[in-house]
């Protein structure tokens, strides 16, 4: 055999050892199954060496990457996750039939999705899963209830794209008439004011306008409404939680993230039709603050423009239709009222939905002392039940 063709086996030979070992018997099994057998594919056809060099280095490489992004542990945190998310993906697509697709949790150092595809042979198709970042290590003490609504809002970017294009086409007809408006002000502006108009108008644009990739701020409203839709106030606490800390810039132009200060008056406003104003108040307190805030005195003179009210507005109108189109569940005080009534009577949150209202309810309603032993409680619980439907 040449030394070439030997050195691309004993690497994908390498590779294949480290996948069999890694997810032989983990949660993760049915993966390492398909990965195993791309690999395998990959190097029967390098030993008789068709394989160009440089594609099986490009599948090794991409395999070597693909595995650094999943997880390596699989302890009682990793399974909690992984059930609670399969949990809510039920919940929000039990009344739609959407197709449910596979969700990965993955310690990190915050929230996030990402989408992963597989490694696959040249001429194949490419399956992927959602990989949600969880904040924490694989540790069950890093669980904390009270962050969990932000699992709805990464799970609302696919929940967002099986709705095909209805968010981007009502978005987009919005940002096209602002856009065009400010365009036709500046035909008499001649200059560097012209260019500077220009600039504006593309930055505006560049951050509002909604793309496959999601990394803009019309879609990253549309999931925190998808999160206040389907969370309720859970959702506006676990935002609030955020927004507070000292060294939050409400003011932060970013690409994938639109400003706080956007996103707590996108919450304000949808609160209104969802019934939930009563607790935004402490929005309304952060926003004054942060008007009064050094903050303020730094903002980008491109910030006035990007922060149009009327694209706050037209993000919210059409993430509330989406939601509607895709039939997610709405919580309402009803559904908080029995969830009260299961607390009163300790009974056990339903996984998913249900536990992360709960959550917010027990924590509301008395000291953190008797929330951290009923979340303790709540989470050992469930555990409890994952593990005796295993076996």
């Amino acid at each position: 055999m040449p030394r070439r063709s030997r050195d691309r086996e004993d690497r994908l030979g390498q590779l294949l050892t480290q996948v069999e070992r890694r997810f032989q018997n983990s949660p993760l099994e049915a993966i390492g199954r398909m990965l195993t057998g791309t690999l395998t594919e990959i190097r029967e056809s390098a030993l008789s060496n068709p394989t160009p060099d440089e594609a099986v280095t490009r599948i090794a490489d991409y395999t070597s990457v693909f595995l650094r992004l999943l997880p390596s542990t699989f302890g009682e945190r990793f399974t909690f996750d992984f059930n609670i998310l399969s949990a809510l993906v039920a919940d929000c697509t039990q009344l739609s039939e959407l197709p449910q697709s596979n969700y990965v949790p993955r310690p990190s150092s915050g929230w996030g999705h990402q989408i992963v595809r597989m490694p696959a042979a040249a001429g194949r198709s490419t399956p992927f899963f959602d990989l949600i970042h969880v904040p924490g290590e694989d540790n069950l003490s890093d669980v904390n209830l009270l962050e969990y609504p932000f699992a709805c809002h990464e799970l609302g970017h696919e929940l967002l794209k099986k709705q095909g294009d209805g968010f981007r086409i009502a978005f987009s007809k919005s940002l096209d008439e602002v856009a065009n408006g400010l365009q036709r002000q500046t035909l008499a502006l001649q200059g560097s004011a012209k260019e500077i108009a220009a600039e504006t108008i593309a930055g505006i644009r560049r951050f509002w306008t909604p793309t496959d990739d999601h990394f803009n701020w019309a879609h990253e409203i549309a999931v925190d409404i998808v999160a206040l839709w389907t969370c309720g106030p859970a959702y506006i606490a676990a935002l609030h939680d955020v927004m507070e800390r000292p060294e939050t810039n409400p003011y932060q132009l970013d690409q994938d993230h639109p400003p706080y200060e956007l996103r707590a008056k996108a919450l304000i406003e949808a609160a209104i039709p969802l019934g939930w104003s009563y607790y935004t108040g402490e929005y309304h307190n952060l926003l004054d603050a942060w008007t009064k805030s050094h903050w303020a005195r730094g903002r980008a003179n491109l910030y006035a423009a990007c922060a149009d009210t009327r694209l706050v507005t037209s993000s919210v109108e059409a993430a509330l239709d989406a939601c509607r189109s895709l039939l997610l569940p709405c919580c309402t005080p009803t559904i908080l009222d029995s969830i009260r009534a299961k607390l009163s009577d300790q009974e056990l949150p339903d996984l998913g939905l249900e536990l992360i209202t709960a959550a917010w309810l027990h924590r509301n309603g008395g000291t953190e002392e008797a929330y951290l032993e009923w979340e303790g409680n709540a989470i050992r619980g469930h555990l409890d039940i994952i593990k005796a439907l295993d076996h």
